[in-house]
């Protein structure tokens, strides 16, 4: 477990932190996903947005 945390480089609260904001953002891009399903008229860009800000952050 500790491993994975000193090849990143960070510590576990940071880690956590990190770890949490990344699965919000992915939550709220799979929201938007099922409501855009749902409503196709409804989040057009939203998921699409989110998966490449995420693309960027985890690059």
């Amino acid at each position: 477990m500790f491993a994975h945390l000193r090849e990143a480089k960070v510590g576990y609260v940071q880690h956590l932190i990190r770890a949490w904001g990344i699965s919000l953002k992915m939550l709220f891009g799979a929201v938007a996903a099922l409501l855009h399903g749902l409503l196709p008229f409804a989040c057009v860009k939203t998921a699409s947005t989110v998966i490449k800000d995420l693309a960027r952050t985890l690059k």
